[in-house]
């Protein structure tokens, strides 16, 4: 059985010791799960392209502004593929979450967003694998790989 591929996008424009250290640590929780392969950007020029064009799901962190994340959001929303974005309450970027309630449509409903306020992005680990679960993991997760190796092969 194929491993589910989940690509976290989170800004690499202005890093902190405490984001990448947040970040590293919801991906290791994450691996847990041995139906996942789970990967994150890497501070590499144009290495984006690859990880977003190639994963199954993107579960994108928000909490600060990123041009690049921005255009990895809209390509997968233009593959109509699953999209989790989280971001901290007090983010400027937390806008998006009216933005969402406009993209969503019977036609895009695999779109979530969460805010968070507490102390870790480790706190919407149970709400992204319910997510994967519902969305990722269901017939509708599949059927979307099936379509995408399809597309690959063409």
């Amino acid at each position: 059985m194929n491993k589910m591929k989940v690509y976290i996008g989170y800004s690499l424009a202005s890093i902190s010791n405490d984001y990448v250290k947040e970040v590293e640590d919801f991906q290791e929780s994450l691996s847990r799960d041995p139906r996942l392969e789970v990967f994150t950007s890497k501070k590499q020029e144009h290495q984006h392209a690859p990880n977003v064009m190639y994963c199954d799901v993107m579960i994108a962190v928000c909490s600060e502004q990123d041009t690049e994340l921005g255009i990895e959001i809209g390509y997968m929303l233009s593959r109509r593929r699953p999209l989790f974005m989280v971001s901290r309450e007090e983010a400027e970027v937390t806008k998006l979450e009216r933005s969402l309630k406009v993209l969503k449509s019977p036609r895009h409903d695999c779109i979530a967003f969460k805010s968070y306020s507490g102390l870790s992005l480790l706190d919407t680990l149970p709400e992204v694998m319910k997510f994967l679960e519902e969305k990722c993991m269901s017939g509708i997760g599949h059927a979307l790989r099936a379509i995408d190796e399809q597309r690959r092969e063409a």
